[in-house]
């Protein structure tokens, strides 16, 4: 019987540690562990128009673009970081310096901009979000 005691006392003395341990790490921030840099698509820096205005919107706007900018490796979020936004829209082509426009990250490393719909271009509809990175921050 002195046996079975200590096995439930070991028992309940590990789910206690396990259960604060738990309750501990909930307060804390949430990091990701080996987070990698995002790789650029090909072709991901053409049109890129260097000091795009920050704007609220480009042109009448309508449709959301939004993300989070994080430092590759830890994944703390970065803020200040300058995002240029610009895409094929109902209201201009890649091209166009209207079609282009840029926003800052919020103090949780947070971007949002809103643009006209995005049209078809090479095939499928699609945005370009850059910033000429470091090697060691990813979008998410």
């Amino acid at each position: 019987m002195p046996e079975t005691c200590f096995e439930r006392r070991r028992f309940i003395a590990a789910g206690a540690a396990f259960a604060v341990t738990g309750i501990v790490d909930l307060g804390m921030p949430a990091r990701a562990s080996a987070l990698a840099a995002t790789p650029s698509m090909r072709g991901g820096s053409n049109n890129y128009i260097p000091g795009a205005e920050i704007v609220e919107r480009i042109g009448g706007g309508g449709f959301l673009i939004s993300g989070t900018v994080r430092l590759a490796g830890d994944g703390v979020p970065l803020a200040g970081q300058r995002i240029q936004m610009w895409a094929h829209t109902t209201e201009g082509s890649e091209r166009d310096r209207r079609s282009h426009g840029a926003t800052l990250t919020d103090a949780n490393g947070e971007f949002r901009l809103e643009m006209p719909q995005i049209l078809p271009a090479l095939g499928q509809a699609h945005a370009h979000l850059d910033r000429f990175w470091p090697q060691n921050i990813r979008t998410v």
